[in-house]
């Protein structure tokens, strides 16, 4: 195993665990027996309920044939977290590359940590300031005033759980912390990930060592812990920023999907509050550690931002698992960062004989009217089927974040200023509540907002 970066997990098919959209810690810096936090109590810092949130086909406007789709995709930021002593990262970070290598080959059993949730583990108090400062980096006159809606792609794939969910396969509980930035219409909602543990010990699979071994690291990004992308898109007549984490590239080639020049803003203010954060170099190397200040250093690299239509989504399974390969899992995580492409490794403990390559419909050109011009990047027969099978559970997703945008802008213009909520599905039932807990974003950004 090559001393590098692991990223997500994709050793065993589980089943569900949307918790585990993991990244893993370079050996030696965690070894196994590291003593692991212990898990926090999903309610904590939770009070009053607000309201909980149904959907029923009988409400006015229901449009049983409409499904909505994903266009104008656009990749604006990325970046990778470093093992310094001190918070870092690179922006723009830079995705490995895919190395077709000759079959079969071994890998060992994998070991060690890994993160679930990497942005918490290292920005425990700001989770979400990463995607803003490298926002800041490569588009400082970013108009946020156009964003309805910031999240990870995790909690897209929990609430599309709960809107796909049926009365004899509920969804898993779950936890996503939700504030509003801004004092008007145009306010944003800002969806963040939450996690009874950012990190945990790997007791099977091979998938992070088999990840390694096809594929190469980028020049320039040695020693980064991970990458992560943002994304903006339109989505059931919502425009979302969408940050994950991406595993691979077809090709070194980075060409920038954002280049041509953005128009001029009214958020100039928002780059200069963000400018007077703690930004900066940092030579440093150590074990991570949780880091509870605002304090991010940013190291500009020289990358530009590899297309989005060369990005993989780089799993493993057994020969007999991938039999029943779990696509209603997958397909979200793929459709949600229009992931083009599926590698899937399949193995026999972990001695891989042959990877299967899946591809799923990107459109990257629209007409005038916003409707896609045509398919650069077809489906296979798999992946048509697993996205035809979630047709219904997209069609709630869309309404349920435009019914969870609603309800949060209303509170946030009834209540005191800094009114702070979250969303909690319990045994299936989806409900909001008062949040007592700390702002997700330095208070100067969310000034810089207003």
């Amino acid at each position: 195993m090559r001393g590098r970066r692991g990223y997500r997990s994709g050793g065993r098919p589980h089943r569900g665990s949307l918790a585990r959209e993991m990244l893993t810690l370079r050996p030696p810096q965690f070894q196994i027996g590291t003593p692991l936090a212990g898990g926090r109590n999903i309610r904590e810092n939770v009070s009053d309920i607000l309201q909980t949130i149904t959907l029923s086909e009988d409400e006015p406007g229901y449009d049983e044939e409409y499904v909505p789709s994903i266009i104008n995709t656009q990749v604006i930021a990325s970046y990778s977290w470093t093992d310094a002593e001190e918070p870092t990262i690179l922006v723009p970070g830079a995705l490995p590359v895919w190395q077709e290598r000759s079959l079969p080959f071994s890998v060992p059993r994998d070991q060690g940590i890994q993160f679930i949730d990497q942005n918490a583990h290292r920005s425990e108090l700001h989770p979400v300031l990463p995607l803003i400062l490298s926002i800041r980096h490569i588009s400082p006159r970013f108009d946020y005033g156009k964003i309805n809606i910031i999240t990870d792609r995790n909690g897209l794939r929990k609430l599309m759980s709960w809107a796909g969910k049926t009365a004899t396969e509920p969804c898993e509980d779950f936890r996503i912390d939700v504030d509003v930035v801004g004092k008007d219409k145009n306010s944003t909602v800002l969806l963040t990930r939450w996690e009874a543990r950012n990190h945990e010990e790997q007791r099977y699979g091979y998938g992070h060592n088999f990840l390694s071994a096809v594929t190469s690291e980028h020049w320039g990004c040695k020693g980064a812990t991970s990458y992560s992308r943002i994304l903006q898109y339109d989505f059931a007549g919502l425009t979302l920023l969408v940050r994950y984490s991406a595993d691979a590239a077809l090709t070194p080639t980075e060409r920038s999907a954002t280049a041509s020049a953005r128009a001029d803003s009214d958020l100039d203010h928002l780059a200069t509050q963000i400018a007077s954060l703690n930004i900066g170099t940092s030579s440093k190397t150590a074990t991570p550690s949780n880091n509870k200040t605002n304090s991010i250093e940013v190291i500009p690299t020289k990358h530009e931002l590899s297309p989005q239509s060369s990005t993989i989504e780089i799993k493993s399974r057994t020969t007999r698992s991938y039999e029943t390969f779990d696509w209603p899992h997958t397909l979200p995580q793929l459709f949600l960062s229009q992931t083009p492409y599926l590698y899937i490794g399949i193995h026999r403990q972990g001695y891989f004989e042959r990877v299967v390559k899946h591809s799923m419909p990107i459109s990257l050109r629209w007409d005038a009217k916003g409707k896609a011009a045509g398919d650069v990047i077809r489906a296979d027969a798999d992946m048509q089927k697993a996205l035809d099978s979630a047709k219904h559970a997209l069609k709630d997703l869309g309404r349920l974040l435009e019914r969870l945008r609603e309800i949060a802008l209303e509170y946030a213009r009834t209540q005191s200023e800094g009114f702070r909520m979250v969303l909690l599905c319990e045994s299936g039932k989806l409900s909001l509540y008062r949040r007592s807990s700390e702002d997700k974003l330095p208070r100067e950004v969310y000034d810089a907002f207003n």
